[in-house]
């Protein structure tokens, strides 16, 4: 049943072909998510920009190989995978050449709230010192679905995965998680925003912070006039906004 299903949902060639075409004339970078050998030598021939390995790719030695021998970025599912896995996954494909970004997600239909377990960006960051992105599948028609993203981003997510469909009350294949075009756009205009809040990691104040400064922060005043050779103590200052 869901052999037929695929079949009837699959791209020819020729339509991938003139869906990457449109797409890069677009400005748009092309990541393919590939499912085996043939996939990915299709793909890397129409010229993608990079790859995604799903996680039921992660133990798949033919994939690997090949894919170490391509130096196109690569985003790493780490869904369902024990640290060892990614450990020898990451063994095979670093060679120094090309961006590696590690995806967390959990992938249910949709994911429970309960099992996002956002605080695993942090520690993917810390024990691979690569960046790490959110793939995002909760409930399209949840509230949450355009704020868990921004979550991840706060959480330091480089990349947000989020599946979109023409219409999600048809109930299409994979249509729990995916949110409609003007959600979609929406949530990309709720990450662009976002993105400006989290400013950069400097010790100088911005100038707003500085305008702030000089309007509220108590400056220390003499209480009278000080004269000279007067010893100071506490007691001679007042501490009052100028």
């Amino acid at each position: 049943e869901k052999f037929s299903l695929f079949k009837q949902l699959e791209f020819s060639n020729k339509q991938w072909k003139e869906i990457i075409h449109f797409a890069k004339n677009k400005k748009l970078k092309i990541f393919a998510d590939i499912f085996g050998v043939q996939s990915m030598k299709l793909a890397d021939k129409l010229g993608v920009h990079g790859f995604k390995i799903h996680s039921s790719e992660i133990n798949n030695p033919k994939l690997l190989k090949l894919m170490s021998s391509n130096n196109k970025p690569i985003l790493l599912s780490t869904a369902g995978s024990f640290l060892y896995e990614i450990d020898e996954v990451l063994k095979i494909l670093q060679n120094g050449k090309r961006e590696i970004i590690l995806m967390h997600g959990f992938q249910g239909y949709p994911t429970q709230i309960s099992d996002l377990n956002l605080i695993k960006i942090l520690e993917l960051k810390k024990r691979y010192k690569l960046d790490v992105g959110l793939m995002d599948h909760v409930d399209g028609n949840s509230e949450l679905s355009l704020t868990i993203p921004l979550l991840g981003i706060s959480l330091g997510a480089k990349i947000i995965e989020k599946h979109i469909t023409l219409d999600r009350s048809k109930k299409g294949i994979d249509y729990y998680s995916s949110l409609n075009p003007n959600e979609f756009k929406k949530l990309i205009s709720l990450i662009q925003t976002s993105k400006k809040s989290l400013g950069e990691n400097h010790d100088e104040l911005v100038a707003n912070e500085m305008k702030y400064r000089f309007e509220h922060k108590k400056n220390t005043l003499a209480k009278n006039n000080i004269p000279k050779g007067e010893s100071l103590n506490i007691e001679s200052f007042e501490f009052k906004r100028t």
